[in-house]
Formats: C-alpha cells, sequence, structure tokens
C-alpha cells in the first residue's frame, strides 16, 4: 500500500464517519436540542480534519476481526464518530481565549469566533455528552476507556500541565508526560477501543489490547512531535494554529529542548517502534496490518 493509497483508504472510511456523524446530529435535532447547538455542534465536528481517530478505530477493529453485517459495520462507526466528537470537544475548548486563543481552526473562523464563546463552549459539553452516549451503545468497557483517555488523567489532565508550562519551565521528562496525555491519551484510546470492537464488542484477547495500546503510545508521540515541527514550520493548517504560536506562548516542546532535527528523529524512531510493535499482532488479516504500517508513516510525513 503506498502513501497515496493510505490518503485514499483514510478519505473513504473519514467519508463514512462524516456521514454516520450527520446522521446522529439530525437525531439530536429530532430529539428537541436547539438547531442552533447542533449547528455549532456540526460546524466543529464536520469542519474538516482526516478522522485520525475514527480512522484508527476502525483500521483497529478490522485487524482484529472485523465487523461483519451491516448492523456491526454501523455500530463500529458510530464508536469512530464518537471518538471524533470527543475530539472535535476538545478543539473547541482548546481555541477558546482562556486557552491557547486561537480564531481559526482548519482555515476558518473558530467556534468561539463563528457563534460567541458562551454556544461554543456549550456546544463542546454537548460534543463531549454525545461521545459518552455512543460510547454507552458499545457497552461499559468502552465508555470506561473514553473516561480514562480524555479525563483528569488523560487529554484534560494534559491540558491542564500545557497551560502550566506557559508559567514555568518544563523538564524534558516533564513535556513527554504532559504531552503523552494531552495528545497521547486520545489516540492510544482510540486504537484500544477498535481493538476492543473487532476482538467481540467489548472483549479482546488481553496481550492484543496491551499490544494496540503501545502502538497507539508510540503513535501519539510522534503525532504531536510532528504537530510541533508543522507549527515551528508554518505549515500548521490543519490545526489552526499560526506559526510557532506554541514557542511564542512559552509553551514547552520536545523541540525546545532537543532542537529540530534531534525531534524529528525522535519522531522517526518512535514510528519505527510502532511498526515493530505490530508485529506482535496475528498477520492473518494482511490488508489492515499494513495499513496500520501505514498510517504510522503517514503521521510523520504528512504536512498538515
Amino acid at each position: 500500500m503506498s502513501g497515496q493509497d493510505i490518503s485514499a483508504l483514510m478519505g473513504e472510511v473519514g467519508a463514512r464517519i462524516d456521514s454516520t456523524l450527520d446522521s446522529i446530529l439530525e437525531q439530536e435535532k429530532t430529539n428537541g436540542a436547539p438547531p442552533r447547538l447542533v449547528e455549532a455542534m456540526a460546524y466543529a465536528v464536520l469542519g474538516g480534519g482526516k478522522r485520525v481517530r475514527g480512522f484508527l478505530v476502525y483500521s483497529a477493529a478490522q485487524l482484529l476481526g472485523g465487523a461483519p453485517g451491516a448492523s456491526n459495520e454501523d455500530a463500529l462507526l458510530r464508536l469512530g464518530a464518537g471518538y471524533e466528537c470527543l475530539h472535535g470537544y476538545s478543539l473547541i475548548h482548546d481555541d477558546l481565549p482562556s486557552m491557547d486563543n486561537a480564531e481559526t481552526r482548519r482555515g476558518k473562523p473558530a467556534c468561539h469566533i463563528k457563534y460567541g464563546e458562551n454556544l461554543a463552549i456549550l456546544a463542546g459539553d454537548a460534543l463531549q455528552a454525545l461521545a459518552f452516549n455512543l460510547m454507552a451503545e458499545a457497552g461499559a468497557e468502552f465508555a470506561a476507556d473514553l473516561a480514562k483517555a480524555s479525563g483528569a488523567s488523560g487529554m484534560v489532565g494534559g491540558q491542564v500541565l500545557d497551560l502550566e508550562s506557559e508559567t514555568r519551565d518544563f523538564t524534558e521528562a516533564e513535556v513527554q508526560k504532559m504531552q503523552a496525555m494531552k495528545t497521547g491519551a486520545l489516540i492510544r484510546g482510540a486504537v484500544v477501543a477498535g481493538g476492543r470492537f473487532g476482538g467481540g464488542r467489548g472483549g479482546g484477547d488481553a496481550t492484543e489490547l496491551s499490544t494496540l495500546e503501545q502502538y497507539g503510545k508510540l503513535l501519539g508521540r510522534a503525532f504531536q512531535i510532528t504537530d510541533d515541527l508543522l507549527d515551528i514550520e508554518g505549515e500548521a493548517g490543519a490545526i489552526g494554529k499560526p506559526k510557532n504560536q506554541d514557542a511564542t506562548a512559552g509553551k514547552a516542546t520536545l523541540i525546545t529542548h532537543l532542537g529540530i532535527e534531534p525531534a524529528r528523529a525522535e519522531a522517526k524512531k518512535a514510528i519505527a517502534r510502532a511498526k515493530s510493535t505490530l508485529n506482535n499482532l496475528p498477520k492473518t488479516n494482511k490488508k489492515w496490518h499494513q495499513t496500520l504500517e501505514e498510517l504510522a508513516d503517514y503521521v510523520i510525513t504528512r504536512k498538515h
């Protein structure tokens, strides 16, 4: 599978996740949600992006058993959509004036610029609740995994450390911990969620899930380093920040400790380890085994 093929596959699965998200949000309106709120939610979560987290859910599930049958396929897409809802909520809140104070996201006005800060916050809250509703559909284990990945010991805790890094110097170890929580935890959670689904709707072999978790951890590390490199190099269109915003805000990254080329080498090393980790998983489904390998390469070669 070439880099072009992985992009095409991501686009195909991403389009199906988008269609699922659109249907879910339409149902929210049917359930009585204020139309303006649903509009703001859709603006944030359907506003582009590569659907990396949803794609990870889908790919890991296919690798460990797939989703035979239309009902299971729909359930898997809804699970991936849940991770995208959680990610969308995090982006809305990340852009707020009290956080990163970003006015654009993916080349268009940030949600709080478009809809006002109050409605943007509430849209983020609603997306978070929707994410957990979609996890609950799949099973309690999925909701518990998402809570761990997104809560105080995961993404939210990592965001707190990110803000703290603006006021004091972080050691390299502290930067790694912060990034593993803020970015890596949700990526890791998405891979594990897919593995659980593929292993039998909440089941799955513990060793295989542990292997996927390690893959996700390494992928998340490389993903964040690459985002930081794209910020520095002025190619951060996908995350909606002006060139070098994190550096000018005084936030800590591995680049501030290692320099650009050593940080790039660290990302490549993490990807090599991630691909090696996949060798511990069954290779009966070669297509999706190779897909996860190619996705690892994509993470550090993308331009946005």
